[in-house]
């Protein structure tokens, strides 16, 4: 599976196995006496060579890693293990490609990080549903309060109103009513938000996974607006019993995992 290859002291092929072609793209014939550097890519090129110096100083590298450009174009990532013989004056290195590898330990990393950030987009988001709901509570009720109040007032003034105000008072009336609407979203979302912000209580109930799922969508709709279009379709489930936040953390997870799936531009 590995490439044998052998590279006299003025760092040009004298040896390839025939391993070499399969991960480097090159055949035998089209890199002997060719110097290795030249296949290295050029942003690896310097501390390649001063590996090849300080493994011809009696140095060996087991782990060496830098990449390289096959002859298709494509860059690969290749771990050498080379040491340099004094009698022969060559340094004879293995080399696997272990460009699969690090894509899969970058994505393991990447996943690690994504969960790190949700975890503490968890607790914010807590300590920040809280610090909203108090001050909303209050323009929430005062709105309701003038809801009901307005239309008694009105009825007891409509006599003495001329068409133009009653007009302006319907207009305010509707303005009034959009400000509720919006802080009941508002509500909604900061519920939501303390649904699914992590916390270390493992309690179980019985839950409606239609609802966690409603929850979920209206959390994930800034990520999917501009990718694509999101169809609900429900049908009736018996409630399940699990851990709220967990279970709503994990939907949201599929959610949002779907959307950053889906390219920008065309939703």
């Amino acid at each position: 599976l590995d490439a044998i290859c052998v590279v006299d002291s003025e760092g040009r092929y004298v040896f390839v196995s025939a391993a070499f072609e399969r991960i480097f793209g090159y055949t035998p014939e089209e890199v002997i006496g060719r110097p290795m550097i030249e296949l290295v890519h050029p942003d690896d090129r310097e501390r390649t060579l001063q590996a090849a110096n300080e493994i011809m100083a009696g140095q060996p590298k087991p782990h060496f890693q830098n990449r390289y450009v096959r002859k298709d174009g494509r860059v690969i990532h290749i771990m050498w293990s080379a040491r340099w013989s004094e009698a022969d004056r060559v340094r004879s290195a293995v080399a696997r490609d272990v460009t699969d590898a690090r894509a899969t330990q970058e994505q393991q990393q990447s996943h690690l990080l994504h969960a790190d950030r949700m975890a503490s987009v968890g607790t914010l988001a807590a300590g920040v549903a809280h610090e909203i709901n108090n001050p909303l509570a209050y323009v929430i009720a005062n709105i309701n309060y003038l809801a009901e109040e307005i239309p008694t007032f009105l009825e007891t003034a409509a006599p003495s109103l001329s068409a133009a105000e009653h007009e302006r008072l319907a207009e305010l009336l509707s303005a009034m009513s959009d400000a509720r609407e919006g802080a009941e979203r508002v509500a909604r979302i900061v519920r939501d938000l303390r649904t699914f912000s992590r916390m270390e209580d493992e309690r179980r109930e019985l839950l409606d996974v239609i609802a966690l799922l409603e929850s979920a969508c209206v959390l994930v709709e800034s990520e999917l607006k501009n990718r694509g279009r999101l169809v609900k379709i429900f049908e009736a489930i018996p409630p399940v019993e699990a851990n709220p936040s967990r279970l709503a953390q994990a939907l949201l997870n599929l959610l949002l995992n779907a959307a950053q799936a889906l390219p920008e531009g065309s939703p």
